[in-house]
């Protein structure tokens, strides 16, 4: 019985230590900047994680919504030993593509008349023009492990993007946000870059709905 009390007061310590690894895996959320007379706004509308509204808008005004690559200049990726590195690697590479990827289902499901599209580089469209512009802050692939051995949402993946919204002609922020995705299900502890990949098209949607949210002409805000 004293060697049964034992075994289970064992798997009860590294259940508990494994549970705290994963809480401490996904990092500190990051907080957007909030200029004097505004403020961040948590969990805004049940939709973005932070939410800071700098310059109200009408998004039925823009005849375009142009999304700038996102910065990966400085996001952390897993050491190059590990087999987590190539998926994230791939997927952060690509993650500008999948992210306005996520943008398009969310305004394809509302049939709004414009769809954001990723910038060429070649500089902006003429006329009235919103621009999407962040960085990737958080790529983390979790732990397959975890996933299968634990479960009880640790060894999650979660991908968080920084970002701001500008009225391009007046290069005036109007929103600052902070978002993030995770993903903890799937069979045997789930595939990394596809849970990465979920993740930032997740982003991308939640951030298309935020700007429908701003569609004046739908009586939505």
């Amino acid at each position: 019985m004293e060697k049964l009390r034992s075994f289970g007061w064992k798997c009860f310590c590294i259940l508990f230590g494994c549970l705290v690894l994963a809480a401490c895996a996904t990092g500190p959320q990051t907080r957007p900047e909030a200029p004097s007379g505004t403020k961040v706004e948590e969990g805004w509308k049940g939709l973005i994680d932070s939410f800071v509204l700098i310059r109200d808008f009408n998004v039925a005004e823009y005849g375009k919504i142009v999304v700038e690559p996102l910065d990966t200049s400085a996001t952390p990726l897993p050491p190059q030993g590990e087999n987590t590195y190539e998926p994230t690697f791939l997927v952060l590479k690509t993650s500008s593509d999948i992210f306005v990827m996520g943008m398009k289902e969310a305004f394809k499901g509302a049939k709004h008349p414009v769809e954001p599209t990723l910038s060429d580089g070649t500089g902006l469209p003429d006329g009235k023009v919103l621009v999407v512009r962040g960085k990737v802050t958080q790529m983390n692939p979790g732990s397959k492990a975890l996933r299968y051995w634990v479960s009880f949402g640790a060894g999650q993946s979660r991908v968080e993007v920084s970002g701001e919204v500008i009225d391009a002609l007046s290069n005036t922020v109007l929103v600052r946000f902070v978002h993030a995705r995770s993903s903890g299900i799937g069979a045997l502890g789930g595939d990394y870059q596809k849970f990465l990949t979920d993740d930032t098209r997740d982003v991308g949607e939640d951030v298309g709905k935020m700007l429908l949210l701003f569609d004046k002409t739908r009586g939505q805000n």
